[in-house]
């Protein structure tokens, strides 16, 4: 997905969405150039430094049960946490 903000990052207007069209839902930028966005079942996106993260939202497989993954290599592996 490609975003653009015109000011200061208050709004976003989506450029491009993956084939199924998804919103952007929530983004966290952890300097000037690398940030984590989701979209679609993800609710919350927090990294505190480019390595360690975490990310909220429903269940994909069963989209009524809350789920939570944290990685510490960013992105790379995660733990999922039900």
């Amino acid at each position: 997905m490609h975003v653009r903000a015109a000011d200061g990052g208050r709004t976003w207007t989506v450029l491009y969405a993956d084939g199924a069209g998804f919103p952007l839902i929530d983004v966290c930028f952890t300097d000037e150039i690398h940030g984590w966005a989701v979209s679609s079942s993800g609710t919350l996106v927090d990294f505190s430094d480019l390595l360690h993260g975490t990310v909220e939202g429903w269940d994909g497989d069963s989209p009524q049960h809350p789920i939570t993954l944290t990685t510490i290599d960013g992105g790379q592996h995660g733990q999922v946490r039900r």
